[in-house]
């Protein structure tokens, strides 16, 4: 059902009984009123604000009385949405906060257990740097001869596709000289 359908239907007053009593403010809160008068006047009563509850008093039309209810709900569900909205910024702002601070704690924890260079033992120092010495001299001298073995295996390629080359040039030479003394 559409909003406007429900609408037009309240905007048609019903036709009240020939000989019934209008009724008042006191009656439309009465449990034995129509169901949508007591629904209407109910719903505009716990709406209210304290101050206005005291002051009821029947309205113009139903019409009027649920456009200002649907205008306080929706006020209503705006001030829940900036609230939420709130309390979710306020969630992810503290949830940043203590996950830098694990991050802090913890960079602060590696560094008061790692070692400063100079500090401890000297003999363990000196161990140290010999066996990095020793490393570090293993792998230049590894990288030294694979980049030796490259360039030998260039100069050997290079040799090799000269020799083919003038191979080939000498045996058409000769077979050129063979077919000349032949004819």
């Amino acid at each position: 059902m559409r909003i406007e359908t429900i609408l037009a239907g309240l905007k048609q007053e019903p036709k009240p009984p020939a000989k019934a009593p209008e009724k008042t403010a006191a009656d439309k809160s009465d449990p034995a009123a129509p169901p949508r008068e007591a629904l209407l006047a109910a719903l505009s009563t716990a709406l209210a604000g304290p101050e206005k509850r005291a002051e009821a008093a029947p309205s113009a039309s139903p019409v009027d009385d649920i456009m200002k209810t649907a205008a306080e709900i929706l006020s209503a569900d705006k001030e829940a949405a900036a609230k939420e909205a709130s309390v979710l910024g306020q969630a992810f702002g503290d949830a940043c906060v203590a996950r830098l601070d694990t991050w802090l704690k913890h960079a602060q924890d590696l560094l008061s257990t790692s070692p400063t260079p100079g500090s401890g033992n000297p003999e363990a120092l000196k161990e140290a740097a010999v066996a990095g010495y020793r490393t570090t001299r293993a792998e230049l001298e590894k990288s030294a001869q694979s980049e030796y073995d490259h360039g030998w295996n260039d100069t050997v390629e290079v040799i090799y596709k000269a020799a083919a080359e003038e191979f080939v040039k000498g045996a058409e030479a000769a077979a050129a000289f063979c077919e000349a003394v032949a004819a």
